[in-house]
């Protein structure tokens, strides 16, 4: 019997097709060297963005990539990322410092590399930027400083501005509790040429108006270990001097003093005399405003008696020339 030949429906011959496929497909894993029977890829799928180590990690040749991840940035590329810095690639993005590179940027400066942007240092590395000094390391800059730390740049250390300068003056009585002897402060501008000139406060004249430097004002004292105090608010720009006068000593020999200079509460300086004459000076202190600097932090000793003085190198008269 001659057979005749049949067409197959198109859809039968595509789902025989598919069926042959699926089930004379060689087995890949015959193959042990095969990518698709292996346990990791032959190559790395992941995209960036994946937390990968970033430029300089061992075994990455990126080093001068931008880090844009989270993972810690330890190349020499920008940095423009969340994650720290402990490189010593410039610095410009948001996150913490702590790195030994310059920080240029506005995030908190928290390691030990020089700051030289305009954000806050808050760390205890010198601070050489124009930025506020906050934090306990020295600021050699020409910025405001407004912390604790020493001050060893030329910028204002306090002031101007509000301000009060307040001067302490307390002494005893020599050994002699039957002595009432009574010393007097003066306080003079510059301009006042003396420490007698015109100007001056002191206990005939204990008010002054100096207007654009500021009110003087005298607490008088008379017995000793009381405290005789004069408070100065706002000072003006220049240089103030600060006198001691042993005005009457009641016949008591070695009577003792001792000056506490203070700006804003906190003091500035100290220094002690003694005194066996009555009527003469002690030039005690100048004081540079704003305070400038120096190693007293702008209030300095008064240049001391060299010729004719009395005992303990007080001047022997009263209107002792005041430093220029």
């Amino acid at each position: 019997m001659k057979i005749q030949p049949h067409v197959l429906p198109a859809f039968l011959m595509l789902t025989l097709m598919g069926c042959s496929d699926s089930v004379m497909q060689p087995d890949p894993c015959d193959d042990p060297f095969s990518a698709q029977c292996s346990e990791t890829p032959l190559r790395d799928t992941r995209g960036p963005g994946d937390d990968e180590p970033d430029a300089g990690e061992e075994g990455h040749q990126d080093t001068e990539l931008p880090d844009s991840g989270t993972d810690p940035d330890v190349g020499t590329g920008p940095d423009t990322g969340t994650d720290p810095d402990t490189g010593t690639d410039p610095d410009t993005g948001s996150e913490p410092d702590a790195g030994t590179d310059p920080d240029t940027g506005t995030d908190p400066d928290t390691g030990t590399d020089p700051d030289t942007g305009t954000d806050p240092d808050t760390g205890t590395d010198p601070d050489t930027g124009t930025d506020p000094d906050t934090g306990t390391d020295p600021d050699t800059g020409t910025d405001p400083d407004t912390g604790t730390d020493p001050d060893t740049g030329t910028d204002p250390d306090v002031g101007p501005g509000p301000a009060r300068v307040t001067i302490k003056l307390v002494w005893d009585d020599g050994g002699d509790v039957w002595a009432y002897p009574d010393l007097d402060l003066y306080y003079c501008p510059t301009s006042a040429q003396t420490m007698t000139g015109a100007g001056c406060v002191y206990f005939n004249h204990s008010q002054a108006n100096w207007g654009a430097d500021g009110e003087v004002t005298l607490l008088d004292a008379y017995n000793p270990y009381e405290v005789e105090q004069l408070g100065h608010d706002n000072p003006g720009v220049g240089r103030y001097h600060v006198g001691v006068r042993p005005t009457d000593l009641d016949l008591a020999y070695n009577v003792g003093a001792t000056l506490v200079i203070e700006v804003n509460g906190v003091e500035r300086f100290r220094d002690s005399q003694y005194f066996d004459y009555e009527d003469g000076m002690w030039y005690a202190a100048i004081i540079e405003w704003p305070l400038a600097f120096d190693s007293s932090l702008g209030v300095v000793p008064g240049p001391p008696c060299t010729s004719g003085c009395d005992p303990f190198g007080v001047y022997p008269y009263l209107a002792v020339p005041l430093e220029p």
